[in-house]
Parts: C-alpha cells; structure tokens; sequence
C-alpha cells in the first residue's frame, strides 16, 4: 500500500507549528478561528457577537468577549489580518515574558497585558459605537512591538523598507488612502501607546501583572495544558 508521505509530513510540521505558539496566543488563535467560521459559516449570525449598547443593557455581556475575537467575514483582508495577529502576537508574547518586571510572574504578564488592553478596546468601542473592535488588536500590538523597536527596518509594498518607529503611522495613512476605515486601527494605536507611555516614559506599573491576577492564570493554564494533551492524544 502506497502511503501519503508528503501529506504526513505537512500534517506534522503544522501540528509541531501550532504546538510551538506561546500559549496565550494559541489560545487566542483558536478562539478567534472559531468565532470567524461560526460566524462566517452562518452557523452563528454576526448580529450577536457585536458590541452595541443595547443589548449590553439586557444583559448580553458575552459580546464584551465575542466582538474581539470575531475577525469579520472570510475574504482576504481578513486572512492577512489572521496572519499578522499570528506573528505579532507570539513575538509579544515572548518579549513580554522575557522583560517582565518580576520574573515569577513572566508567563502571565502577555495575559494580564491583553486582558487589560481588551478592557480598554471594549471601552473605546463602547464610547465611539464601534461593534467589532478585535480589528483594533493587531495595530494595538503593531504599535508596542515598533515601539520597543524603533531602530528596526520594517518591510512594506514591494521592499519598501521604513523605520519601525514610524511603520503603524504609515500603515494607517495607506489604509485611509485605500478607503479603508481606520477608526478601530486609531483607537489599537491609542491603547497601544498608553502601555509605552505608562511602562517606559512614566515608569508606572498599571500593565504589570498583579499576584491574584497570576495565581489565576496559573490554575487556568493548568486546565487549559490537560485539554491540549487530550485533544492531542485523540489526533495523534
């Protein structure tokens, strides 16, 4: 019998890739994957996973968590915006576990970061009557990752190359001039900058992760490792 050799090996090296991703942005990924095919799918209507006020006044408080994870409808665009979520996300999180101010609590720190930053998003969202902020979460990362690099060159549009330090900015401009709107991408930037201005100009500690907020994430970390190895000795 003729095995699919090449198909083995391919199923595999994107086993072994989605295993390598930092845990946080694993989880992230998933959640996110699953929300934009319910919904893209049909499966779930998009209606009910948006923030909008209204329904947050009967009570409907899972669009606090739905509307940053739905990623829009399938089409390009939101592929590419799947990847740079991807890579931004897993170097963030590596950088935040490696620089964070008290190392017993490294492997919470990118968590405690994003909880604090989707509160901040869901807040914008709320305040301007934006329904799907999960859009505002990669120029929000963009924004830190060029920041806590500002001397590194950057790639965009046929080898084009740009500072770090000035690439969220240009990546905004070129999505207003496509028509794009860029309200969500402002408001990422915004939450972005106030965890470089609060951790690195002002020195104040507001996205240090906290003892309770750590001791937590240990013991979900703990549940969420044992559904992983269960889900992979049923795959593998």
């Amino acid at each position: 019998m003729i095995r699919p050799v090449g198909g083995s090996r391919r199923g595999r090296g994107l086993a072994q890739w989605f295993r390598e991703l930092p845990p946080t942005t694993r989880a992230y990924v998933v959640c996110c994957t699953a929300m934009t095919l319910l919904c893209g799918l049909e499966l779930v209507s998009p209606y009910s996973v948006v923030l909008v006020r209204p329904a947050l006044t009967q009570l409907q408080l899972w669009r606090l968590l739905t509307n940053l994870l739905w990623l829009g409808p399938l089409n390009l665009g939101t592929l590419l915006h799947f990847v740079l979520l991807i890579t931004y996300s897993s170097k963030m999180e590596v950088w935040m576990a490696s620089t964070a101010p008290v190392p017993d609590r490294a492997a919470s720190q990118f968590p405690y970061f994003m909880a604090v930053s989707m509160a901040l998003l869901n807040g914008a969202g709320l305040l301007l009557s934006q329904p799907l902020m999960s859009r505002a979460v990669v120029p929000m990362l963009l924004f830190v990752y060029c920041r806590t690099r500002p001397r590194e060159i950057m790639n965009f549009l046929f080898g084009m190359q740009i500072r770090a330090l000035h690439f969220p900015w240009v990546l905004l401009v070129f999505h207003m001039l496509l028509g794009a709107p860029v309200l969500c991408d402002f408001i990422g930037c915004t939450v972005g900058h106030m965890y470089v201005y609060s951790t690195f100009l002002k020195g104040k500690h507001w996205f240090d992760c906290p003892a309770w907020f750590c001791d937590a994430h240990a013991k979900v970390s703990v549940q969420v490792a044992a559904i992983w190895n269960r889900l992979a000795a049923m795959v593998g």
